[in-house]
């Protein structure tokens, strides 16, 4: 019934974080659909979980519930840790990359680059407190942040350079991260 509506040029008018639940063994829409979503939508998070029950109330309601306390514990981190912008305010974008993530999820499975990318999520969310920048869009595999100066952008980006290369050097899977 739904099939036929399409929503996409409102989405970018969603002015809250937004949790995307997703089954993956659901037929529609699939989980390449729902990526597409929840990177239409500003601070969107998806969450891709195992079963094909459209409903989030239906099947394994232990995942549900764990990806909704999960998402709501983030969601007062990344604001404890926001430096507002001053309206009109010169601002400097910094995206993050992981290099090769579909590969990287069709090597490892879903469960373990699911495990990778909450690493690269939690690291880049420590520095960006840690340098007072402001996470704008997370898209899965990548971060849009947003700081008050260059300076700060760049310090981010070698601290998270620097956090990947100590962690790559003893993990078993590396992450490679592009940074623009």
């Amino acid at each position: 019934a739904t099939k036929g509506f399409d929503v996409t040029d409102l989405l970018p008018e969603v002015k809250t974080t937004t949790l995307v639940l997703h089954r993956r063994q659901l037929p529609f829409p699939t989980v390449d659909e729902a990526m597409n979503l929840a990177s239409w939508i500003p601070n969107a998070r998806l969450a891709p979980l195992e079963g094909a029950a459209l409903a989030p109330y239906l099947g394994d309601m232990e995942a549900v519930t764990s990806a909704i306390d999960k998402f709501l514990g983030e969601s007062e981190e990344a604001a404890a840790g926001a430096e507002p912008p001053e309206a009109g305010a010169f601002r400097t974008i910094l995206f993050t990359d992981i290099e090769g993530s579909t590969a990287l999820t069709d090597r490892l499975g879903d469960a373990k680059a699911r495990d990778l990318l909450r690493e690269h999520e939690r690291t880049v969310r420590e520095a960006l407190k840690a340098h007072g920048g402001s996470e704008v869009k997370t898209m899965g595999d990548g971060f849009m942040a947003s700081f008050s100066s260059a300076t700060k952008a760049l310090e981010c980006a070698i601290a998270i350079q620097r956090a990947f290369a100590e962690r790559n050097e003893s993990a078993p899977e590396p992450i490679k991260l592009e940074m623009r």
